[in-house]
């Protein structure tokens, strides 16, 4: 039981030459039946593409024409803290074990941008008509991106030792996933103290599917090792997404523009890797162990978020505001960096 020292909820797989195991044997061995458990934290940035969430228009210049913006303003996503944790059992007198694990992440980043209203320029939500605004009424836009993201993994184990040094754990199983991105925008007047804007943005996928993966541990002995890997997990379910576009005239709200788009059946191909080191301390009975791991793990799916945009204009009666259109792009999501787990054999 004491080899049970790999990497708890990040499936993963040595990465070592074919000449280290030239000479070595493998085996699947005979372990002592327990418990395996992990706890940790990892801080990581979410690393989605997103929109703007404002656009500066220059109306007087005239290259480029006033109605094109001449800057895009973005929402860059910060690193948070996350949180991941996994219990096992080790059946006894085999090579085989099961685990449940989760991992989870809640990212917040705000931002905001302010232009002079003297200078001919203007601000609007992306997709606004420019033309809306004949004076420049809004100065100022305040953004707040969410990321939140959510996994658990009930895998399937089979134990392999290579020679003294090395072991290693195959997996199979089931993994369910929430990933969830909101951009909430607000625009401000100083001219105009009664008049603002919101712009929301909001997508949502859940999916189910099998994952196959394989983690392990070379021991260079005195408790310290390297561990590494990744795992494949292949994910369908639902995206819902949505964007509206909103006006507020002294407390009198009026909705400019607003579009959905939701995706049935959508296919959601996940990447996980990690690599570390470790040190492991052995008790007394050498069949119970406690170990401390410092690594770096990367997280990544594949056109996960689904990002709905509106284009306005002005109608053909002058007066009136119409959607002419609405466009959706598929983002990738990914979850990296520095990674601290506590983790135990009992």
């Amino acid at each position: 039981m004491k080899r049970i020292l790999f990497v708890s909820s990040l499936s993963s797989l040595l990465a070592l030459s074919s000449a280290a195991f030239a000479e070595q044997m493998a085996y699947a061995p005979t372990l002592e039946g327990g418990m395996t458990a992990s706890v940790g934290t990892f801080y990581a940035v979410p690393g989605s593409d997103v929109g703007p969430y404002a656009e500066i228009y220059d109306t007087a210049n005239p290259n480029p024409p006033g109605n094109i913006p001449v800057t895009s303003v973005f929402n860059n996503t910060e690193y948070d803290w996350g949180f991941e944790a996994s219990l096992g059992y080790v059946f006894e007198n085999t090579a085989n074990g099961i685990e449940l694990s989760y991992r989870g992440l809640n990212a917040d980043s705000n931002d905001s941008v302010a232009i002079l209203t003297e200078d001919g320029t203007r601000l609007l939500p992306p997709g606004a008509d420019e033309r809306l605004f004949r004076s420049p009424l809004l100065n100022e836009a305040n953004n707040e991106l969410k990321n939140e993201f959510n996994a658990v993994d009930l895998m399937l184990s089979q134990f392999l030792d290579i020679g003294d040094y090395v072991q290693m754990r195959f997996l199979a199983g089931i993994s369910y996933v929430e990933i969830e991105q909101n951009s909430d925008s607000t625009y401000t007047s100083e001219i105009v103290e009664s008049f603002s804007m919101t712009q929301n943005n909001n997508s949502e996928f859940k999916g189910f599917g099998p994952r196959v993966g394989a983690d392990g541990r070379y021991d260079f002995g005195q408790g310290f090792g390297i561990v590494a890997g990744a795992s494949l997990a292949y994910f369908l379910g639902d995206v819902d997404s949505n964007t509206n576009t909103t006006e507020n005239i002294a407390g009198n709200l009026m909705t400019l523009a607003e579009a959905t788009d939701d995706l049935d059946n959508h296919a959601v191909l996940n990447l996980r890797g990690n690599i570390g080191i470790d040190y492991v301390y052995y008790f007394g009975d050498e069949e119970s162990t406690l170990g401390i791991e410092l690594g770096y793990l990367a997280d990544y799916y594949d056109e996960a978020i689904n990002e709905v945009t509106t284009h306005t204009e002005i109608g053909t009666g002058g007066g009136f505001i119409t959607t002419t259109r609405s466009e959706s792009e598929l983002l990738d999501a990914s979850y990296s960096g520095p990674y601290l787990l506590l983790k135990g054999v009992f």
